[in-house]
């Protein structure tokens, strides 16, 4: 593939990046799906291209960052439910309405504190692990930056590193959005010689 398809596969990846939160039920997650593995696929020629394995190995390094904070939270949030629900006599394999009714009331019981606690914890680890990935993902959009004198490619790495440092409120979550309209204009923005 020449420099021009891994631009067009780049965008491509953005853009369905950037409809996945507008789509609704398992379609948003195939969409981001796709956009994640196709700009995965851009970099990878890129970094092929201008001769720079960091281009695709710091994307790599962050996608597999941020994949191991996201399944370490949920089985944070797993184990700690299971222990809760035990704890009140709940077997969710054979529920009773009985054990299901003390679910309700169990606020009032020892074991919500700790639930509580896990489930903090399993949104630090997933906060940290989030933020480690988008400086490594970061650094691929600056190098693609000085290589391709599109200069929206190190803006989108700003925005998406402050983004995510924002996450713990809502207007993170936006800025990275943002972050990735800003990278589908700098795929489609650069220049193929």
């Amino acid at each position: 593939m020449a420099l021009e398809s891994h631009k067009n596969l780049g965008g491509v990846g953005a853009l369905l990046i950037v409809l996945s939160p507008l789509a609704m039920g398992a379609v948003a997650g195939v969409l981001g799906l796709v956009g994640l593995i196709l700009l995965l696929i851009a970099l990878s020629g890129m970094a092929r291209d201008f001769r720079d394995r960091k281009i695709f190995s710091n994307a790599l390094q962050g996608v597999v960052i941020a994949v191991v904070g996201a399944v370490a939270g949920l089985v944070i949030v797993i184990l700690t439910s299971l222990q809760f629900f035990s704890q009140l006599g709940v077997d969710l394999f054979n529920p009773n309405w009985a054990g299901m009714g003390r679910m309700f009331m169990g606020m009032s019981t020892p074991g919500f504190w700790p639930l509580l606690g896990g489930i903090l914890a399993a949104l630090v680890v997933v906060f940290v692990c989030v933020l480690i990935a988008v400086i490594y993902f970061r650094r691929t959009l600056n190098i693609l930056s000085d290589k391709t004198d599109v200069h929206m490619f190190a803006t989108a790495g700003t925005v998406m590193l402050i983004g995510a440092a924002l996450s713990i409120v809502v207007v993170g979550f936006l800025l990275i959005w943002v972050s990735f309209i800003l990278l589908t204009v700098a795929f489609f923005s650069m220049k193929t010689r």
